[in-house]
């Protein structure tokens, strides 16, 4: 529901303090140790051909490194806003997502050898039912009176017999079992697609994490004063977001909104799921520059991980904003062009405008997940409670009246 609108008011000095050069150099002593950490696993399964097993092995040892990044920069996340304490954090966020990285690569190479060795096999297949079928297509060409005569006695007859059937059932065999491999093909080249699609968003994530970091450390120049100027001067933003919030819980509790509630609760697959909420400080920001588990981090995130493009919203990421902010997408040097209408499809993007429909004053946004022939829809969402929880509900059409359906295209 809410855009990450980190506070970025104070103008650049024109020279770095002494003292903040101190501070920047111990953030490039640690970045750099996080970096050379997550980047010796990739040269090492570069080193040779590894195992299924092996695979598997250093793709477990990963997301347990994963998660102690995530625990770390979450535990952080409840401490004192402080410079360092948000430097540490995104330096732990960067560090998770690195690792992420490489295990996306190797689970893609894993991914490549599986594929390569079920088109072998396919291929050994092919060429073994050929060699049968001209063996089995030579033998039928002769005349049962010719075979029997050229046997040596009954017994001889019998088995030649035998063996043609047993020629006709390994070609039914290798024929059935190559069109199993290429069923367990296909799957495995759905799974590179998916695995290529999470990996560019691990990278947009890093490269937004890095951007982050870096944009505080050039206006604060490293100084704990100027940062809590920061905060400061984002107290009234923040205000604003509490009332929302308060604001949504008192909607939730009169029942204002309606829907009939499927789920409640769990993650609905988001990966910031486990960041403690609220998060509206400087190390909080997905890839598209809003803020963790409000509805339209989730939005975004779910477009993306179901293949419809979606870019940055540049400060004007209110759920309410999303029509106008992305109706000006297609002006961008790389267009993407988002239709919006009065009517729902499914993996549209709908948009509850302030005040509609049980909406706080930052607008609501949700996924939809199925249109019905009656003309309910079932949405996943984020926040509709406002305490920064996964949902899905079933809408009838009054209960989204006024809603604005965005249609984003397919990358």
């Amino acid at each position: 529901m809410l855009m990450l609108c980190l506070v970025y008011m104070m103008k650049l000095r024109s020279a770095t303090p002494a003292s903040d050069l101190s501070f920047l150099g111990r953030v490039l002593i640690v970045s750099s140790v996080i970096i050379m950490a997550v980047a010796v696993p990739v040269q090492l399964f570069t080193t040779k051909p590894v195992s299924a097993d092996e695979f598997d092995d250093k793709i477990r040892a990963l997301n347990e490194n994963i998660a102690n990044y995530r625990n770390q920069a979450n535990t952080l996340r409840q401490q004192a806003d402080t410079l360092q304490n948000v430097v540490n954090q995104l330096s732990a966020d960067k560090a998770a997502i690195q690792l992420e990285v490489n295990r996306n690569q190797l689970r893609h190479d894993q991914l490549v050898a599986e594929i390569t060795a079920l088109q072998k096999r396919i291929d050994e297949n092919r060429r073994v039912s050929g060699d049968l079928i001209v063996k089995s297509s030579l033998s039928d060409d002769v005349p049962l009176v010719v075979r029997l005569a050229a046997s040596e006695n009954l017994a001889d007859y019998i088995d030649g017999e035998a063996s043609r059937i047993s020629v006709r059932d390994t070609i039914v065999q290798k024929t059935e079992e190559s069109n199993r491999l290429k069923k367990q093909l296909e799957t495995k080249k759905t799974e590179v697609k998916r695995v290529l699609d999470e990996q560019k968003l691990k990278r947009d994530e890093l490269a937004s994490k890095e951007a982050q970091q870096a944009d505080i450390l050039a206006q604060t120049r490293g100084d704990e004063a100027e940062y809590q100027k920061m905060i400061k001067d984002s107290e009234g933003q923040i205000a604003g977001f509490r009332k929302m919030q308060e604001e949504l819980q008192r909607l939730r509790q009169q029942g204002v909104g309606g829907g009939k509630y499927i789920t409640v609760g769990g993650s609905g697959g988001y990966p910031w799921a486990n960041v403690g909420y609220p998060c509206w400080s400087a190390g909080c920001g997905d890839p598209w520059q809003l803020y963790y588990r409000e509805c339209v981090s989730y939005v975004a995130w779910r477009l993306s991980n179901q293949g419809y493009g979606v870019t940055g919203f540049s400060g004007q990421g209110h759920a309410y904003q999303w029509p106008s902010a992305t109706y000006k997408w297609r002006y961008l040097a790389n267009p993407i062009i988002v239709n919006q209408s009065s009517s729902p499809a499914k993996g549209n993007a709908a948009v509850l405008p302030a005040g509609v429909n049980g909406a706080a004053w930052t607008g609501h946004v949700m996924y939809v997940e199925e249109v019905y022939g009656n003309g309910a829809i079932l949405v996943s969402e984020y926040n509709w409670d406002g305490r920064g929880t996964y949902s899905q509900r079933e809408l009838q059409p009054h209960e989204y009246n006024g809603a604005i359906f965005l249609t984003f295209p397919r990358r």
